[in-house]
C-alpha cells in the first residue's frame, strides 16, 4: 500500500466516523439546549399552577367551614378562577401516564369537596384529599426532575 492509498484510507475512515459521531452530537445538543429549557419549565409551571389551585381550594373550603358568604359575583368570579387553574393543570398532564391521570382524579375531587365542606366530616375528608394531592404532586414532580437530571448527562 502506498502513501497516496494510506491517505484516501483515514480519510475514508474519517469521513465515515463524521457521519456516525455528527448526528448523536446533534442529538445530544439538541437534548441539553432545546428540551432541558422547556422541561423545567414545565415543572415550574406545573408546580405554580399546582400551589395557586391549592391555595385557592383552601380559602374555599375554610369559607364553606367558617360560613362565610361572598356576593354571586365575587362567587363566581372565583369558582372560574378556581375551574381555570384546575384545567390550566389537567392540560399539562400526560392522560396515558398513571400518575398523571391520579392527579387528574385528585384534583376534581378536591375542588369538589371545596365546595362541600361545610360539616367537620366533609372538612376532614378534604382535608385527607389534599394531602394526598400535596403527595402525588410531590412525587411527579420529583420525577420530572429526576428526568431533566437524566437528560443533563
Amino acid at each position: 500500500m502506498n502513501g497516496q492509498e494510506i491517505v484516501s484510507l483515514v480519510s475514508l475512515l474519517v469521513a465515515l466516523v463524521a457521519v456516525i459521531v455528527g448526528p448523536i452530537t446533534t442529538v445530544w445538543m439538541v437534548r441539553r439546549q432545546i428540551v432541558i429549557p422547556i422541561r423545567q419549565s414545565w415543572i415550574e409551571e406545573l408546580r405554580s399552577k399546582l400551589s395557586t389551585f391549592i391555595s385557592l381550594s383552601d380559602t374555599l373550603a375554610y369559607e364553606n367551614r367558617s360560613g362565610v358568604k361572598r356576593s354571586a359575583d365575587d362567587f363566581v368570579a372565583f369558582a372560574e378562577r378556581l375551574g381555570s387553574v384546575f384545567y390550566q393543570i389537567v392540560l399539562r398532564l400526560n392522560p396515558n401516564e398513571e400518575e398523571h391521570s391520579h392527579l387528574a382524579e385528585n384534583l376534581e375531587l378536591l375542588r369538589g369537596q371545596a365546595f362541600n365542606s361545610k360539616s367537620d366530616a366533609a372538612f376532614t375528608e378534604y382535608r385527607a384529599t389534599r394531602e394526598r394531592l400535596v403527595t402525588l404532586s410531590r412525587e411527579i414532580l420529583k420525577r420530572e426532575w429526576e428526568k431533566v437530571k437524566e437528560l443533563r448527562q
